[in-house]
């Protein structure tokens, strides 16, 4: 893994992988820290009819600052391991914002 690079992120042909381990039917959606290798995060929705996986996407793209267009999930649609692709930014720039969010969390 390259310096400075959170191991929740890996580059790809396609864009970077985004490693999340999520937590559905929280009381706020915020990044809680990590999860082994994985990023964790919290949703209000539920784990019902996909809705904690559009929130999930939501979350990325309003606190990211990305377009819809550019998340997608790529795996575990029914679990709460999920590998998420996005593109069109570099892994730099993507770990440099997702770090700015992860700051002034509880890391445990």
């Amino acid at each position: 893994m390259s310096e400075g690079i959170p191991p929740y992120l890996r580059p790809c042909p396609d864009g970077v992988l985004l490693l999340l381990h999520v937590q559905p039917g929280a009381r706020q959606a915020r990044i809680l820290g990590l999860h082994g290798e994985r990023l964790r995060l919290s949703v209000r929705a539920v784990a019902e009819k996909g809705k904690a996986n559009e929130a999930v996407i939501s979350f990325l793209v309003a606190q990211a600052r990305l377009s819809r267009g550019q998340v997608s999930l790529l795996r575990g649609a029914t679990a709460r391991v999920k590998d998420v692709m996005i593109t069109g930014v570099d892994i730099a720039e993507i770990s440099a914002r997702l770090v700015e969010l992860f700051q002034g969390t509880d890391r445990q």
